[in-house]
């Protein structure tokens, strides 16, 4: 014996979920990733400002690693011991469970770090186009999910 057919409320209901989680697929890849890059790593302000040429040693001057939130800290110190010296995170950035930057683009700076001087660059990319597909294919789906669960009541 074969299961009843789908009524038209069901198949609603059905199609409603699929858009939903499309949606949130979407939303999640559209987000912001994080990339925190260490660019340089030198002993002193003169060193540096010999490494990274467009800065005298008068302009650097470095953010104490401590004065950091904890999760730009976390970035810095995964990029350094990573091969690559680079971290990817993703997320909102003002979520305060990622990463809280003073800029949502490119951010370059200096951080003291372990008695030497680190040039950080961390890049911001999004997708805004998966996040307002993903967002109109959630609410799509709740609507379709409401119509079907509504159908399926009166239908009873």
């Amino acid at each position: 014996m074969g299961s009843p057919p789908l009524d038209r409320s069901h198949i609603i209901l059905y199609i409603g979920v699929i858009f939903l989680i499309a949606g949130a697929g979407l939303v999640y890849v559209g987000y912001p990733a994080y990339t925190t890059s260490i660019v340089a790593q030198e002993p002193n302000r003169e060193a540096m400002a010999t490494a990274v040429e467009s800065y005298s040693a008068s302009e650097i001057e470095p953010i104490a690693f401590s004065n950091l939130s904890a999760p730009e800290q976390t970035a810095i110190t995964r990029a350094s011991q990573s091969s690559q010296l680079t971290y990817t995170d993703r997320g909102a950035s003002d979520s305060g469970t990622h990463f809280n930057y003073r800029n949502d683009i490119v951010n370059s700076y200096f951080v003291s770090y372990n008695e030497s001087i680190l040039q950080v660059k961390v890049v911001i990319a999004m997708n805004p186009v998966s996040v307002g597909a993903g967002s109109l294919s959630g609410v799509g789906g709740a609507i379709l999910v409401i119509g079907g669960l509504w159908g399926h009541r009166h239908s009873d």
